[in-house]
């Protein structure tokens, strides 16, 4: 992607120990960034929104040592106002294997 083509968001934790950047095509699909929402015991419950970015699109800022495993973005550790414009997707996570190819699907959009 080019400069013109990514918007860069910024985020962090809730007790601000972690910081960091991610990268997101500026038209990444109409209306906003992609999110999805999984309906797994614990997303379902937390309200957790999932960002799928490459590793090269995210930069972790500061608090390397604050963390234990990092391996999805919730949206709404972004600041600012991103669900506003965000594009929510539904994704079955009670039935993990047989929904796993929606992933693939997407990266293809």
């Amino acid at each position: 992607m080019t400069v013109a083509q990514v918007r860069t968001l910024a985020g962090g934790c809730h007790c601000g120990a972690v910081r960091f950047e991610v990268d997101v095509p500026r038209d990444s699909a109409p209306g906003g960034v992609e999110v999805w929402r999984c309906n797994c015991s614990i997303c379902s419950k937390t309200g957790y929104l999932h960002l799928m970015v490459a590793f090269e699109q995210f930069r972790l800022l500061e608090g390397e040592l604050a963390l234990t495993s990092y391996r999805f973005v919730n949206v709404r550790c972004l600041d600012g106002e991103v669900l506003a414009n965000a594009v929510v997707r539904d994704f079955d996570g009670q039935n993990w294997e047989q929904s796993a190819h929606e992933f693939d699907s997407a990266d293809e959009r």
